[in-house]
């Protein structure tokens, strides 16, 4: 079977460790996989915009490891199991691993961002991508499997944000038509230097697990939670600029948000802006 080698990925971010009631034993055809999803993890944040916690329909992939070093092909979403969360707490669906192929005990890693999360069904440059990724955030997560018969065990799976990503929210954007995107401005009208996240952008190389995204730095991907719309970024830790204005789009109406000060930093956390009605509307 053709693999996947990839080496382990470095965190640097803390770990949420309260853990949500949803303990499961998830049977099909003999097979069982136990596991607990911890609570997801917060941004420091009080603005209602902010999702807090796992909704039903949200889904995390999971990828194994089958010794050091070696990890399982995952083309297609091969290999890998699909949790998605429902009114009745996490189901598990198997229906792509092989217990075969699993070692007794290796690592996994889990993937979240918001809809479905899938991989292409092939790599592009060496770098195999989440197809169905169409922005927001995005939390990992790293374990050791065992395997015990016809049992599979997760352990608790603890979902990690990345330290530096941050979110901005536009209230009341989700009920204006399109397929909003935000950039974010400094002070001299240049786009500001942290990674935006965008749609079809989010990847693994094959040489290292672990998702990363396309530098750039441009029309982050917005996605609706609630009234709102979320976009978020990856700070650049070297970046010492200010963000001053933001410009948001539809791809046929532009829009602009200008702050009354030039020194403010963004990172970490999570923003709400204003409604459209207080951003200036661009010419055409």
């Amino acid at each position: 079977m053709k693999k996947v080698f990839m080496a382990a990925l470095a965190l640097t971010m803390a770990v949420f460790v309260s853990c949500s009631k949803d303990d499961l034993n998830v049977e099909n055809n003999d097979v069982k996989v136990n596991f607990t999803v911890a609570e997801k993890p917060s941004f420091d944040a009080v603005t209602r915009s902010v999702k807090k916690g796992w909704d039903n329909g949200d889904q995390i992939l999971v990828v194994f490891n089958k010794a050091v070093g070696s990890w399982l092909d995952a083309f297609d979403d091969a290999n890998t199991l699909k949790l998605t969360k429902t009114a009745d707490g996490w189901t598990a669906d198997k229906s792509k691993i092989d217990i075969a192929d699993l070692s007794a005990s290796a690592d996994y890693k889990a993937i979240y961002y918001p809809g479905e999360v899938s991989f292409a069904e092939s790599d592009v440059n060496y770098m195999l991508y989440f197809d169905t990724y169409k922005g927001g955030e995005y939390l990992v997560a790293e374990g050791t499997y065992t395997v015990n018969g016809s049992e599979i065990e997760l352990g608790t799976i603890n979902m990690i944000r990345d330290e530096n990503m941050y979110q901005i929210s536009v209230k009341g954007l989700a009920s204006e038509s399109g397929e909003w995107a935000l950039t974010i401005q400094n002070g001299s009208g240049d786009v500001f230097y942290d990674k935006h996240l965008a749609g079809g952008q989010l990847k693994v190389p094959t040489t290292t697990y672990g998702p990363q995204v396309e530098d750039v730095y441009a029309n982050a991907s917005g996605v609706k939670y609630g009234e709102d719309v979320q976009f978020c970024f990856i700070k650049n830790t070297g970046n010492n600029n200010a963000a001053k204005q933001f410009e948001l789009s539809n791809g046929t109406n532009t829009y602009v948000y200008t702050l009354a000060s030039s020194t403010v930093s963004i990172g970490g956390t999570a923003y709400l802006l204003p409604a459209l009605s207080e951003w200036e509307k661009q010419a055409e």
